[in-house]
């Protein structure tokens, strides 16, 4: 035979009554929210110094006897707490560590070095990126040419001329100051 918690208890006498939670309500003097928290068998969400009070009026406006269905729900509570002790026990006894057979450590060994093979070659490829990138800016860099600005202000008093090609006479122009200064391949002025 199914028994029936005091919520359903409760419940089924409200609808034998054919009454609404707030017609409920109405009648026991206790607000709908907790009377539908009864019925969920949520006592708990009621403030504690309520609880008792609150279901013994619902239970009464529902023609039940109030103060044996309270002591039967913590009776029930208490019960529930026991078998969860008794589980988080069996739990506890359960996950105490069994001594390992050899084969037992080489195989979780085994797995502990499987787990880093992939994080290492990761970790590798990573570090061959990062210096190939770094390798090609420093090359890009340094093949760049270095453009060196001229001095405007000169205090020398000769000019030189390089050329590649050897010419019998070779004749530049040149701006020294804003005037112009022709000279030959010999730096000879004309």
């Amino acid at each position: 035979m199914k028994r029936y918690s005091l919520g359903e208890q409760l419940r089924a006498a409200r609808i034998k009554k054919k009454l609404s939670l707030y017609d409920a309500e109405k009648v026991s003097g206790v607000e709908a929210q907790y009377l539908l928290a009864i019925e969920m068998d949520q006592l708990k969400a009621l403030p504690k110094d309520i609880q008792q009070e609150a279901l013994e009026k619902y239970a009464t406006s529902l023609d039940l006897d109030g103060k044996h269905l309270y002591e039967e729900q913590k009776k029930n509570d208490r019960k529930v707490k026991e078998e969860k002790k008794q589980v988080e026990r069996k739990e506890d006894i359960l996950d105490t560590k069994v001594p390992m057979s050899r084969f037992s450590k080489l195989k979780r060994e085994e797995k502990r070095k499987s787990n880093y093979i992939p994080l290492l070659i990761l970790s590798a490829v990573s570090l061959l990126i990062i210096c190939s990138v770094g390798y090609i800016i420093i090359r890009h860099l340094s093949n760049q040419p270095q453009v060196i600005k001229p001095n405007t202000i000169s205090t020398a008093n000769h000019l030189s001329i390089a050329s590649g090609a050897k010419l019998s006479r070779s004749i530049s122009e040149v701006t020294v100051s804003g005037a112009n200064v022709t000279t030959t391949t010999q730096g000879n002025q004309l």
